[in-house]
């Protein structure tokens, strides 16, 4: 189905329109946070930017893929583009791709809209918050995974529904390639691939040969380019490895940090250091893992009373945050670092055990759900204008206004719509739906860390799941009010 939606009159239009909506506000944000801060051209350099680049700059030098920490998805873009330009020119070239890519992204979640067989009204509304929404367009001037992710998740959902209205081998293989990219950027999209296998053979249980016939070309891409990558690391760190090569930075683990990150987790703590409110900040840690204070001030920070056991005091955790404090010390020397860090961990690593059999609910079950809580709190909360700095344009109250009115309205609206989407067996709901509720639960409750960005990449289904929600509860209102 569509599989000249490309080259269709109104795909054109709807993407010019897009283009139009979303470039003012990339402009917007570019002039507010680009331009001039960043190693890479105009767009807006992250903590996490070298880390995607610098391997391959290091690659095109012969010095090898070093720092070997992320799966190349984002660098590999970098480095076609290095072949003909200088690293500014390869920066600035990435984040247009992104505006193109997110503007064409949202004419693929509008006919998204229509394959889950909402309105024509709820097919434009999708489009028009999608293309309007603040954070979405933040995402593409930087120099940061989240908007090729998002586009790319959506193109391959778009191509994985078009195969159950229309089955074709085509649009499996299609779909597999925009998620195997999602994944080599954002490796914890992994867990999608299975839950769409899982659904693809769920939605006809009577004749499994053919959807099995179709999962395989829909695992074929991924098999292939992560074999590849897999084989790599097996030569290269003689580990399987089949995602990305670490997940923390080494400097982080090499610091108390690490430590402190390991018993915030048993909780459920905010981990932000870059928060002033985080709990994180108690303990010393601030705007890096060097734990040195930054241009934001503490809160009044105090760990809340689900921080404490019986043997996990607040003297314990003193001492914790006092390991961190001698250790970012600038008097302290390099040689007495390692041995302030091997204490930490030994004293995190007890409080943890101590916590885990004192508290065994918060420690399995509570410390998720706050973890969970903290990442719906946060997400969309970047600062999407630097007053710090500048100070505020006169059109930034309106923009900040709707972006904390669109996810505070949406966000709720689509996790609902998510649950009972599951269940909806008449439609591709519970496609969408499974893998939104899994991407928000994975995070928090598998890795036991919770950021807001964590979530931006599931900003457009969340908008599907509130659209439907909202269509359905309009039929049940004009129904009861025909019944009565």
């Amino acid at each position: 189905m569509r599989t000249t939606w490309l080259f269709q009159r109104a795909t054109l239009v709807w993407f010019g329109i897009a283009l139009i909506a979303r470039g003012v506000l990339f402009w917007i944000f570019l002039q507010e946070h680009g331009f001039h801060y960043s190693l890479y051209g105009w767009g807006v350099e992250g903590g996490d930017t070298p880390s995607y680049f610098t391997p391959i700059d290091s690659l095109i030098n012969g010095n090898g893929y070093q720092p070997d920490l992320r799966m190349p998805g984002y660098g590999l873009i970098y480095l076609l583009l290095r072949l003909f330009t200088t690293e500014p020119g390869a920066g600035l070239v990435i984040i247009f791709l992104q505006l193109f890519l997110g503007a064409l992204s949202c004419v693929a979640l509008m006919n998204i809209a229509e394959m889950m067989g909402l309105g024509q009204r709820w097919q434009r509304l999708t489009f028009w918050l999608s293309a309007l929404c603040p954070q979405l367009a933040f995402l593409d001037v930087q120099l940061v995974t989240e908007s090729f992710c998002s586009s790319a998740l959506i193109f391959s959902i778009f191509h994985v529904l078009a195969h159950l209205k229309r089955p074709s081998n085509a649009n499996m293989i299609v779909a597999g390639l925009w998620l195997t990219w999602a994944i080599f950027l954002r490796p914890v999209y992994a867990i999608a691939l299975p839950l769409i296998a899982v659904g693809l053979l769920l939605k006809n249980p009577k004749h499994v040969r053919r959807p099995i016939h179709h999962v395989l070309f829909l695992f074929l891409p991924f098999i292939v380019f992560d074999g590849a990558w897999t084989w790599r690391n097996w030569t290269v760190h003689q580990q399987l490895r089949p995602l990305a090569n670490s997940l923390y930075y080494p400097e982080f683990k090499e610091a108390p940090t690490y430590a402190i990150f390991q018993y915030l987790q048993c909780y459920g703590g905010n981990q932000a250091w870059w928060d002033p409110r985080a709990d994180i900040r108690w303990f010393n840690v601030r705007e890096g893992v060097m734990g040195r204070h930054g241009r934001l001030a503490d809160n009044n920070v105090e760990p809340p009373p689900v921080a404490f056991s019986a043997r996990c005091t607040r003297d314990s955790l003193l001492a914790l945050a006092n390991d961190m404090a001698q250790w970012s010390d600038s008097t302290t020397s390099a040689a007495m670092r390692p041995e302030i860090n091997a204490r930490a961990i030994a004293r995190s690593q007890r409080l943890v055990r101590y916590f885990r059999e004192d508290r065994p609910v918060i420690y399995h079950v509570w410390s998720r759900i706050r973890l969970l809580g903290s990442q719906l709190r946060r997400a969309g909360l970047n600062d999407l204008f630097e007053s710090h700095f500048r100070g505020d344009p006169f059109y930034a109250p309106l923009i900040v206004a709707f972006n904390d009115a669109w996810y505070w309205i949406i966000m709720p609206l689509g996790a609902f719509g998510a649950l009972r989407g599951i269940l909806d067996r008449k439609t591709v709901n519970p496609v969408i739906a499974v893998v939104l509720i899994a991407s928000l639960l994975v995070h928090p409750f598998v890795f036991r860390m919770c950021e807001g960005r964590y979530i931006l990449c599931m900003y457009p289904f969340l908008l599907l799941m509130a659209m439907a929600l909202l269509e359905d509860l309009g039929r049940f209102v004009r129904g009861s009010n025909a019944s009565a």
